[in-house]
């Protein structure tokens, strides 16, 4: 029973964490954002902060981490059990980015980690996925064209999303996409 005491007050303390991360990169870069700020923010001793994390980046690096893992475990698990349901996989996929949209913008707009949106879209996986909802089985440079094609057309959409101020909901641009990936598919 105590032990649970103990993970409801590591969870409260890591959301408040990254929250003052998040408040804190609105303002500033990473590379300018001290441990103490961070404690400031959050409201908590820095000895509880070194408790869960070496530094400010170990803290982004777990988020970033979580984030990615959402999106390949999605992927995996709804391409495996839901047969190609390529908009079901974009719908789950961006309705945790909507409800982590703050941090998730900083993230695609290269304001917190420019090797970010490199180490998501150039993963194999990201590209294993591509060419199993579109498979044309080629190797030649026009098939790699259209898949780097779709990857990155998908960030830019997705960034132009998390950046307006009255986006579409999950549903449109998830079908937005499916269909683009459709059409490209075709060609």
């Amino acid at each position: 029973m105590n032990y649970k005491k103990e993970d409801q007050r590591v969870v409260l303390t890591k959301k408040m964490l990254r929250n003052a991360l998040i408040e804190l990169l609105k303002e500033k870069d990473i590379h300018k954002i001290t441990v103490r700020e961070l404690c400031d923010v959050a409201d908590i001793n820095r000895s509880t902060f070194y408790k869960h994390y070496e530094n400010q980046f170990a803290l982004l690096a777990e988020m970033e981490e979580e984030l990615v893992e959402v999106i390949y475990t999605n992927i995996n698990y709804l391409s495996t059990h839901d047969q190609a349901n390529n908009y079901k996989v974009l719908s789950v996929i961006l309705e945790y980015l909507q409800e982590n949209r703050e941090f998730s913008r900083l993230l695609v707009n290269n304001n917190v980690d420019p090797e970010f949106p490199l180490m998501l879209l150039e993963s194999s996986f990201i590209r294993n996925y591509i060419e199993h909802i579109i498979p044309l089985n080629s190797s030649d440079d026009y098939y790699n064209y259209l898949i780097e094609f779709i990857i990155y057309g998908y960030y830019r959409v997705i960034q132009n999303w998390l950046n307006k101020e009255n986006p579409e909901s999950v549903k449109s641009i998830a079908k937005m996409l499916t269909n683009f990936t459709g059409m490209v598919g075709k060609i």
